[in-house]
């Protein structure tokens, strides 16, 4: 037997399965967590990625001003450093 949550407006009376209703929050917040894992790979791909991780830091190491300012603008700016702080100018 399942529980059903009635809901009563002015002249109708909806009937909800509470299986159902727990079910569909447990899907949303799954959907939700993926799209922003999604968004974020997309934004901060050598955070998640080892060869990009790894390529960019050589290009660092190397001191190479373009791979510079890339890292600055989108990691140092939004507040996520990848090695520290140690390729900060």
């Amino acid at each position: 037997m399942t529980a059903i949550l009635h809901i009563k407006t002015r002249q109708h009376r909806y009937k909800i399965n509470l299986h159902r209703l727990i079910k569909l929050l447990a899907i949303s917040a799954i959907i939700t967590a993926f799209i922003a894992l999604y968004i974020d790979f997309f934004r901060f791909p050598e955070s998640y990625c080892t060869t990009y991780n790894y390529q960019l830091k050589n290009d660092l190491a190397d001191g190479n001003p373009e791979t510079m300012e890339y890292y600055n603008n989108n990691y140092v700016s939004n507040g996520r450093l990848l090695y520290g702080d140690r390729f900060i100018k």
